[in-house]
């Protein structure tokens, strides 16, 4: 498997370039909370997107396969707002990919609107990758216990190729949540996708914490298939620069 977008996504979003049904450590949520303030929070809050704004994450990366021993790696990326305009009820943005030398390894392409949160694509020029209709990284409001779904095209993690894809939602409420960054109260969004490549079944499931005004502060992702090969990537934010 290639390595997994950095979400889903991000979705995120590529790691060399870009919940969980397991994946490495903790999910760092603690006691739930109330979600009492969810009226008075805007969708546009959960990730602020003006130019220049970048978040640090300690990322942890286990790749496992029958019969190899595990392949376990740590590093940081970065992500950086380079380019945001103006939208019904939000905004556009990309937001580059870089390494801990400052190298660009890809760019996402993200839109908050009042609706939530949604990845649009990755990638640039002829590497460019859309899905055909957005795809969401949060849904909002968030309702707890509320579940959706979604079919389309996209990028599907762990293999870099576009195809057909069937999402189910979940929304999971908020909690605290630790990072090196801090301690954060977060509002949490379960993601699972289905898909199939040349008869091999590909179960991608993500957790993702976003807090408002501060952006994604969590997220836990393993990318499974039919033959038992597994990936499973960790980001905790470590350090955040939001205007």
């Amino acid at each position: 498997m290639k390595t997994i977008p950095l979400f889903v996504t991000l979705s995120l979003l590529v790691l060399n370039a870009c919940g969980p049904s397991g994946g490495p450590g903790s999910s760092g949520e603690k006691t739930p909370v109330a979600a009492a303030d969810t009226q008075v929070v805007e969708a546009v809050d959960l990730w602020p997107l003006e130019v220049g704004n970048q978040w640090t994450f300690e990322v942890e990366e286990v790749l496992e396969a029958p019969n190899v021993p595990a392949d376990r790696r740590r590093f940081e990326r970065v992500l950086k707002v380079t380019k945001a305009a103006p939208n019904e009820g939000g905004k556009t943005a990309e937001l580059a990919v870089l390494d801990q030398d400052g190298k660009t390894l890809g760019v996402i392409h993200i839109e908050v609107n009042k609706g939530g949160i949604y990845q649009l694509g990755m990638g640039s020029g002829n590497s460019k990758v859309m899905y055909e209709k957005p795809f969401p990284l949060m849904l909002w409001p968030a309702k707890k216990g509320e579940k959706s779904s979604w079919k389309g095209k996209g990028a599907r993690p762990g293999i870099g190729t576009t195809g057909d894809i069937s999402a189910n939602f979940e929304q999971k409420g908020r909690a605290i949540v630790d990072s090196a960054a801090g301690r954060f109260s977060a509002y949490r969004f379960d993601t699972l996708q289905q898909y199939e490549v040349n008869k091999v079944k590909f179960e991608t499931a993500q957790a993702a914490w976003f807090a408002p005004g501060v952006g994604m502060v969590r997220s836990l992702e393993t990318v499974a298939t039919s033959n038992g090969a597994r990936q499973s990537q960790k980001l905790v934010l470590k350090s955040h620069t939001v205007k």
